[in-house]
């Protein structure tokens, strides 16, 4: 169920960047289950997915979306990975 909220909520944040920015953003393998490992505690399940993309994803993208929008550099896709356990994100 964890599974299904989390793309759930990856689909919107997916439909704001192509909407935004006409870009396409893919996640790697691990990215679903990473969120989804962080929310066992059945007490907060779906809004502690909530919580992750929201402050977690979104700023960080949206920080590195504006920063090559200031300096220029053109994207069409971003991919979200993890690495370190935290996320990372590639462009272009």
């Amino acid at each position: 169920m964890l599974t299904g909220i989390t793309k759930l909520k990856l689909g919107a944040v997916e439909r704001r960047l192509k909407g935004a920015h006409g870009a396409v953003i893919t996640y790697a393998d691990g990215v679903i289950e990473h969120i989804v490992e962080q929310c066992r505690d059945p007490d907060s399940g779906g809004r502690m997915i909530d919580n992750i993309i929201t402050n977690s994803i979104l700023p960080d993208l949206s920080r590195q979306v504006l920063s090559r929008m200031v300096s220029g550099d053109a994207f069409a896709s971003v991919e979200v990975s993890v690495e370190n356990n935290d996320f990372s994100y590639s462009f272009k």
